[in-house]
């Protein structure tokens, strides 16, 4: 899968809260709203996209790099 690291700032504009909004349906919510509506903030989002290929690809959206194994670089 393909690695996205974003900020781990609550003050960052693309966080682990609203990033899949933003990449897979292309809508900005800001990280406060999205923290409103959901508390909890994953360690990771795995979600798949479709591009106009039709080839689905999978993302996996980090903001710690310690997460990341050696083989991931």
């Amino acid at each position: 899968p393909a690695i996205i690291i974003v900020p781990g700032a609550i003050s960052s504009l693309v966080t682990l809260y609203n990033v899949k909004e933003f990449l897979r349906e292309g809508k900005f919510i800001s990280t406060m709203e999205q923290k409103k509506k959901s508390s909890k903030k994953e360690d990771i989002v795995a979600f798949k996209r479709q591009v106009k290929t039709g080839e689905v690809l999978t993302y996996h959206v980090i903001d710690n790099i310690t997460k990341l194994s050696r083989e991931d670089w």
